[in-house]
């Protein structure tokens, strides 16, 4: 303990003289360090939180499975499938889904049009959780419920109408390629995902009337785990037989999505920590300048019975608490500006008219500081401080001191 403490005593004496001697390339390698840091730290938090929205917002809103059945599902085969065990799923809903047009006041929007049972769809989709006014189909014929990115493109709200267009194989009598039918906006939902701007719902008997098809194409489902679907043609397979015809998770769509943001988020990291090892050795530069600078006080203090072992430990204290000045100072303003960065994105997008995010599967910028990330961060930048002060470290313990005081 004593030794500590002397130790802690002569670094802090060494880090008082520094400032004078090193001057520039410490505050350097300082400076590099904090950048490194708080850098590393805000591209971090960003990669999670596009991680986090992909598995919480984006994945509990659209359907994690989808069963297509080559003639339909009919009423029996619900009945069929009442009993999930085994199924690897926790629920699913009968669906019909075409791509069509959506068109109100002069205005005509592209969007997949979703005919559900909003009853048994609310158990395998999170969506309706955003509805501005929870107000569902209902029984009421001829209602349909739109994202809020669709409604501000046509500037419609809640019971305005809006036109629902299918494209035809054939051009009617009346010269229209499109079939057509009048609906009435029942509600709205704000779900701050990309399906704001492409999905709207109706009912399955109105999805029915308006494609033209009696029973629906299949099934959509919620899965038991995430990450496997393994157990869905089996049983799909054993109660409906071979009029499965496809079975697919969310991972066939956006898997390689999944995948991009870990490889990202790894990659990201290994490039940053190179940053901070590069600040490193402008601390090791330092170091040796301290070494340069004062070799007849280490020379005085192996004369006094400090050995290598001490003088090593002195050194490596030395660019330890350099580090961690930089590391505690790096994670402070990386956090800082993290969260508040998704604030200033949002301010500059609305005062400057700016879609900054239309490319991607959320319409703000997610944020997500965890604990564990700052605790690597913490750790690697501390090992690399560790590793770089040791070079300068073992220079110092080799000095002779008769030669150093010998030439004073």
């Amino acid at each position: 303990m004593k030794t500590l403490r002397l130790l802690s005593w002569i670094t802090s004496r060494f880090i008082v003289e520094q400032h004078r001697e090193i001057g520039f390339v410490a505050r350097l390698a300082l400076l590099g360090l904090i950048i490194g840091v708080s850098v590393l730290v805000i591209v971090l938090s960003v990669v999670n939180g596009f991680q986090r929205e992909l598995e919480t917002n984006v994945l509990s809103n659209l359907p994690q499975a989808q069963i297509l059945i080559a003639d339909g599902l009919s009423e029996q085969d619900l009945v069929t499938l009442q009993d999930l065990e085994n199924s690897g799923t926790t629920a699913i809903a009968p669906f019909m889904q075409r791509s069509g047009l959506i068109a109100a006041k002069g205005e005509v929007y592209g969007v997949s049009i979703n005919g559900v049972d909003t009853d048994s769809y609310a158990k395998v989709s999170s969506i309706f959780r955003y509805l501005l006014e929870g107000h569902l189909l209902g029984d009421m014929r001829f209602n349909v419920i739109i994202g809020s990115r669709i409604a501000s493109s046509l500037g419609v709200g809640i019971g305005d109408p809006v036109t629902l267009l299918l494209p035809e194989s054939k051009i009617d009598l009346a010269g229209s390629a499109f079939r057509q039918k009048r609906f009435y906006v029942s509600d709205i939902f704000d779900s701050r995902t990309l399906q704001d701007a492409t999905h709207v719902y109706i009912s399955l008997s109105d999805s029915g009337a308006l494609f033209r098809q009696r029973d629906p194409s299949g099934l959509h489902a919620r899965l038991e785990n995430l990450f496997d679907s393994s157990e869905l043609w089996p049983y799909f397979s054993a109660k409906l037989g071979d009029r499965v015809y496809s079975v697919t998770s969310w991972f066939s769509t956006n898997g390689n999505l999944y995948r991009a943001i870990a490889v990202q988020k790894m990659t990201m990291f290994l490039l940053l920590s190179f940053l901070i090892a590069v600040a490193a050795f402008n601390l090791v530069s330092g170091l040796v300048m301290v070494v340069e600078h004062r070799k007849s006080d280490i020379a005085i203090l192996m004369s006094m019975g400090a050995g290598s072992r001490v003088l090593m430990s002195l050194f490596c204290l030395l660019g330890m608490q350099i580090c961690l000045i930089g590391v505690i100072l790096g994670l402070i303003l990386g956090v800082g500006f993290a969260l508040t960065l998704p604030f200033v994105f949002e301010l500059v997008s609305v005062n400057f008219d700016l879609n900054l995010m239309s490319q991607y599967f959320v319409a703000y910028l997610p944020v997500d500081v965890l604990l564990t990330d700052l605790g690597l961060v913490f750790l690697v930048t501390m090992s690399i401080g560790f590793l770089a002060s040791l070079y300068p470290a073992r220079r110092a313990s080799k000095l002779i001191p008769s030669r150093v005081l010998a030439h004073e």
